[in-house]
């Protein structure tokens, strides 16, 4: 085998256009990630609001770990224009899981801990 045959058989090897490349699984993996981040901060806020210790110890460890692994998800992209794609995943999957937060699972955790006689002010 001669080295036109080589270049012959690599030529399509590595054929993907970088104009046309959206990182999908890395913006969905983003996107999921800081969502669960989110969600889990934002339980630990309401943690701390309610003085519940041992529930504010193992949210924070989470959610930094998770912090942590999304800030190297971010910063382990080839160029700025997948940056940018997984900067929008990241910034929707932060008011999502906001929304997700504040909307429906907090009044859930109230009407559980009412229905328990517990009181949450």
């Amino acid at each position: 085998m001669d080295e036109e045959d080589l270049r012959y058989l690599l030529r399509d090897a590595n054929t993907f256009d970088r104009v046309t490349y959206i990182p999908y699984k890395r913006c969905t993996i983003a996107f999921l990630l800081v969502l669960l981040c989110d969600c889990i901060s934002s339980f630990d806020y309401y943690a701390v609001t309610h003085n519940w210790f041992y529930t504010q110890m193992v949210t924070g460890i989470i959610s930094q770990l998770c912090w942590l692994t999304t800030g190297l998800l971010f910063f382990n992209c080839q160029d700025n224009k997948e940056r940018v794609y997984v900067g929008l995943a990241e910034c929707l999957g932060a008011s999502v899981g906001s929304t997700i937060m504040l909307g429906w699972v907090k009044p859930w955790y109230t009407e559980l801990f009412h229905s328990m006689g517990w009181v949450i002010h």
